[in-house]
C-alpha cells in the first residue's frame, strides 16, 4: 500500500481490482456457455474465481483501512464501485458489516448509488431470503426497512449527524 502515494495510483489500483473481479466472472460465464454448467471447466473457473475473490477482498480491506472509501472527483466511477463490488462478492456479512459505515457515507455524499442493492444482499446473507415490499415503494423506503431489519439505524443516524455538522 505504500506505493499508492497519489490519488492517480490509488484510482488505478481500484480500477485494476474491479477489472479482475469482472473479467473472472465473464470468463466463468464463457466457460459455462461453452462447456455446460456442471463441466470440469466451469468447476475450475469457479475455483479460480473464489481464489481471486479472496485476494481481492484482502486488498480492498487493506485499502479501505488505510485510505478510506474513494470519493469524487479524485476517483472514477469504476474506482468508487470497486470496493462495493468486491465486498458484494464475499460469501458472508463480515466485510459488509465492517464497511457499511463507509458505504453509507459514500451513498449520502452521492458517490455510491447501489446502497439498496447492497443492503438487499446483506439481508439475504443474514436471513436466507431477500426482503419483499409491496409496490409501489421508493428506494428510500427500501433502505429504511432494510437497515431497520439489519439493525443499522444507529450507524446511519451517527453518519447523518456527522454529515450535517460538516455542512454547518
Amino acid at each position: 500500500m505504500n506505493e499508492l502515494d497519489t490519488s492517480e495510483k490509488r484510482n488505478q489500483f481500484l480500477e485494476d481490482i474491479y477489472d479482475v473481479d469482472q473479467n473472472i466472472r465473464k470468463n466463468r460465464i464463457q466457460q459455462e456457455n461453452a462447456h455446460g454448467y456442471l463441466s470440469p471447466e466451469v468447476r475450475e473457473s469457479y475455483k479460480i474465481m473464489m481464489e481471486e475473490d479472496l485476494k481481492n477482498i484482502q486488498l480492498i480491506s487493506a485499502y479501505l483501512d488505510r485510505f478510506g472509501y474513494p470519493r469524487q472527483p479524485a476517483f472514477t466511477n469504476k474506482a468508487i464501485h470497486a470496493p462495493y463490488i468486491v465486498i458484494h462478492h464475499t460469501s458472508g456479512n463480515e466485510y459488509r458489516k465492517k464497511y457499511f459505515p463507509m458505504l453509507y457515507e459514500s451513498h449520502r455524499r452521492g458517490d455510491f448509488k447501489s446502497l439498496a442493492f447492497f443492503l438487499g444482499r446483506m439481508h439475504d446473507v443474514e436471513f436466507g431470503h431477500f426482503m419483499s415490499f409491496e409496490n409501489p415503494y421508493t428506494e428510500t423506503f427500501e433502505i429504511e426497512e432494510l437497515t431497520r431489519a439489519l439493525g443499522l439505524q444507529a450507524v446511519m443516524r451517527d453518519i447523518d449527524q456527522q454529515i450535517e455538522k460538516e455542512k454547518d
